[in-house]
């Protein structure tokens, strides 16, 4: 765990960065509404993954930090071990054993190997040999959606589903001192969460659970250079538009009314929202388009205040305050993800 006062300091020694520009660094900082991240990087020790040696600071404009091969190799390490706690977590919750489990859906932008900690997971967990595999890869913050969508069509096949996103953001951090890169900087962290989807007639616990409902996705037109995420010789390049709340709060009510409607509801009848914290803006800006209170968004908020924007397990940490908060049913998750497409789902008491 890192205080953002901290990240933004690690970020000022890293980029090399003069009093004015460090200055206004810590105020970009401050602005995001993020206490604290975490990330799987070692603290203040002298082990070759901690945060100053991977920080380190960079030698001149064109020193661009570690290596892709190298943030990569330490996302291999650190992936498994955080997909086997949330597994190990949503298992003993769910009643179901780890031979019980027929598919597991993954999801993660944040790292490629193969086999990936998808396979590992069949080792730490003791997964059957039989069980089938769905990964979901470089689809942003938007993706557990995604990956909730397939373990629902699984689970009404009769699977039982084991739906992990491990993201780990805090690999990518950019040497790049534009201003877009900042940004993403100040955002991004480290998490993972996990949960087991399956149909009533399995023996769920159903009374302990929620039931998800149908789903939706609108592609804004003309939003293609709002949101990106690529790949370069130094880490993985995410881009966020200075337009993208502006363009959200436009779009978010054209693209979420109409389907709201199809299933017969209106804003004001959703009980809680698991709005994806992009940043603080963006939250923001998606309240607004919707005319919700400050209260409905306060989950989203929270989340983001504590853990910072962890792209896609986010979504899921913030269901869980909403379940922690007993918020009255129905609610609606709804994330972003680059093309600039818009993800949402119905999830009602089972």
């Amino acid at each position: 765990r890192i205080a953002q006062i901290d990240s933004a300091e690690l970020a000022i020694q890293s980029l090399q960065l003069e009093k004015g520009r460090s200055s206004i660094v810590k105020t970009l900082y401050r602005r995001t509404g993020i206490n604290a991240r975490h990330t799987v990087l070692d603290g203040e020790t002298e082990e070759p993954n901690s945060f100053r040696n991977f920080y380190s600071p960079r030698s001149d404009a064109q020193d661009l930090g570690p290596s892709t091969s190298q943030r990569l190799a330490l996302y291999t390490e650190r992936a498994t071990a955080l997909a086997t706690e949330v597994s190990c977590g949503a298992l003993a919750k769910s009643g179901f054993a780890e031979s019980q489990i027929t598919h597991l859906v993954t999801v993660s932008c944040t790292g490629f190997e193969s086999p990936g900690f998808d396979l590992a997971l069949f080792k730490t967990l003791r997964l059957s040999q039989t069980t089938r595999r769905t990964h979901i890869g470089f689809m942003g913050c938007q993706a557990a959606l995604n990956g909730l969508r397939v373990a629902q069509s699984l689970a009404l096949q009769g699977e039982i589903v084991l739906l992990v996103c491990v993201e780990l953001c805090s690999l990518h951090f950019s040497y790049d001192d534009l201003p877009e890169q900042i940004v993403a900087n100040s955002l991004f962290s480290d998490g993972a969460a996990a949960l087991v989807i399956a149909a009533k007639e399995t023996g769920a616990k159903v009374e302990d659970w929620e039931s998800i409902g149908e789903s939706g996705s609108y592609l804004i037109p003309n939003s293609s250079d709002a949101m990106s995420w690529s790949i370069s010789d130094h880490g993985f390049r995410m881009t966020l538009s200075p337009n993208l709340p502006s363009l959200i709060e436009r779009s978010l009510s054209d693209a979420l009314t109409p389907w709201l409607t199809s299933q017969k509801l209106k804003v004001n009848d959703i009980g809680g929202w698991a709005i994806h914290p992009g940043g603080t803006r963006l939250l923001e800006s998606a309240g607004r388009a919707l005319k919700l209170s400050s209260a409905a968004i306060k989950p989203s908020r929270d989340v983001l205040q504590r853990h910072g924007n962890m792209s896609s397990p986010t979504i899921i940490f913030i269901l869980d305050e909403l379940r922690r908060n007993a918020m009255p049913f129905p609610w609606v998750m709804l994330a972003f993800g680059p093309g600039l497409v818009v993800q949402f789902a119905l999830i009602n008491r089972a």
